[in-house]
């Protein structure tokens, strides 16, 4: 996914838990964003993720866990 070649793990893993946070919460990512303070992640990628539908946000989140997963196993 185009977005997530733009991060390194760490703002991955942020985008994540954020994504994560966003659909527990029932709040924007934007406002997690702000929030938690995830200032390491570029707004312009939060922006970009705020107006993915439902379908685009389930796919992001798998790429995440994905990704994640295969730099542990890289790292192992």
């Amino acid at each position: 996914m185009k977005i997530l070649d733009q991060l390194n793990r760490t703002q991955v893993l942020g985008l994540g838990t954020l994504a994560f946070l966003t659909r527990k919460e029932h709040s924007t990512l934007v406002y997690q964003w702000k929030e938690w303070n995830f200032n390491d992640i570029p707004s312009e990628i939060i922006t970009e993720c705020e107006f993915c539908t439902d379908e685009e946000f389930l796919k992001l989140a798998v790429e995440i866990a994905n990704r994640l997963s295969a730099q542990r196993m890289e790292i192992i």
